[in-house]
């Protein structure tokens, strides 16, 4: 009971962290993509930046939405439907 109790903390933990992690995600996403619009007014030539932004930042913040999404929609279920069936398992085991 204690290792499958242990198990569960352990998920729990991964849960917390992947939900962490998607808001620093989130957070860098927007940091970099200020960083990138200010670039023109601090010096960069427009040309420059508009060329960056349209070869790398769109693939670059493209691919880190992605990350985000993947977290939320495949990660962080998978992690909860296991949270779902340990809970079950500690419970039926409990009840005997």
């Amino acid at each position: 009971m204690q290792d499958l109790k242990r198990q569960l903390e352990a998920l729990e933990q991964l849960r917390a962290f992947l939900v962490k992690y998607m808001q620093g995600l989130s957070e860098l996403s927007g940091t970099y993509n200020s960083v990138i619009n200010a670039m023109p007014e601090a010096g960069l030539p427009v040309q420059i930046a508009q060329n960056y932004k349209e070869t790398y930042q769109k693939r670059n913040t493209g691919a880190i939405n992605n990350m985000i999404h993947q977290i939320e929609t495949e990660d962080i279920p998978y992690v909860n439907r296991n949270i779902q069936a340990l809970t079950e398992l500690i419970q039926r085991t409990s009840a005997r």
